[in-house]
């Protein structure tokens, strides 16, 4: 098992070329926050809001000095590694070699020093990645010239893992961003351009899209006397713009905000949003009067 930090700055950090040895990264499941409100006359209680919280990811590691003055410069390193304030995403790999990385200490053996596979027969999830933040760090024990620690790490933003890859770079697999059993296949046609009035759009992930929350932009262009409106049937949603658009013109929906013709235009809407359900978000519709 190996693990990958990618700072902001596009710098990889892989935990294995820094002496670190990855022996478990216990990924917790997502929170759930509730607020509720007792009704009187009534038995329990009501569900106000429910939501997703954080997610907490473990990594507990350990590393193999090679004397005292090199455990003092290994204890410095992980001290400068893990307790950075700024968030990261973090990369997991996993065994390829069908055995266990430890084995127990046995008489004659130094154990640590021999692993059962080497770093390099891992392979990293490239298409799956978390952006984490640090939350706490053990004190390192030390038994020996090895030191055992458990950095804790708590989700960003968002709980949920993410693809590495977007849309514009479906199917293109030797970019190694992609990852079986992402919903992704091979024979299927995804289409996320469209010329006709009435399309689908699938969205790949098990989490709905939502521009308050993830990256999500559409760009319109179609002409119209008095108005476009864009309705969603499976969410049941509305987007409308109000107002002339020529052949010239553009409208763009980029989060949470609406521009036309890279001018914001929010007065123009009725200031509603779109979202994509899981899966295929069927007879979108493109409605306008020429």
């Amino acid at each position: 098992m190996d693990a990958k930090i990618v700072k902001s700055s596009g710098l990889e950090i892989i935990l294995s070329n820094e002496r670190f040895i990855t022996k478990d990264i216990v990924v917790s499941p997502i929170e759930i926050k509730r607020d509720v409100a007792d009704v009187e006359r009534r038995a329990g209680a009501v569900n106000e809001l429910i939501k997703h919280g954080t997610r907490s990811i473990q990594l507990q590691l350990m590393f193999i000095a090679k004397d005292h003055s090199d455990f003092e410069i290994l204890q410095d390193r992980a001290f400068d590694l893990f307790t950075d304030l700024e968030p990261y995403y973090l990369y997991k790999a996993i065994p390829t070699k069908q055995s266990t990385m430890y084995e127990f200490e046995l008489p004659g053996k130094d154990w640590g020093k021999e692993l059962d596979f080497k770093p390099s027969e891992v392979a990293f999830l490239q298409g799956k990645r978390y952006l984490v933040i640090y939350s706490d760090m053990s004190i390192i024990e030390q038994k020996g010239l090895t030191g055992l620690f458990t950095v804790e790490l708590e989700t960003y933003l968002l709980p949920y893992g993410e693809s590495a890859a977007t849309l514009k770079e479906l199917k293109l697999w030797d970019i190694n961003k992609w990852e079986w059993n992402q919903g992704l296949t091979w024979d299927e046609d995804l289409q996320y351009k469209f010329t006709t009035n009435d399309f689908t759009v699938k969205n790949l992930g098990n989490v709905k899209v939502d521009p308050r929350e993830s990256e999500l932009k559409i760009t319109i262009k179609a002409t119209a006397s008095t108005y476009l409106e864009i309705k969603n049937v499976s969410t049941g949603e509305i987007f409308r713009f109000n107002g002339a658009l020529s052949a010239s013109d553009t409208v763009v929906l980029n989060g949470i905000y609406s521009y036309k013709n890279g001018v914001n235009a929010i007065l123009n809407t009725n200031k509603k949003l779109l979202t994509l359900a899981p899966g295929n978000n069927e007879d979108l519709t493109l409605r306008h009067v020429e």
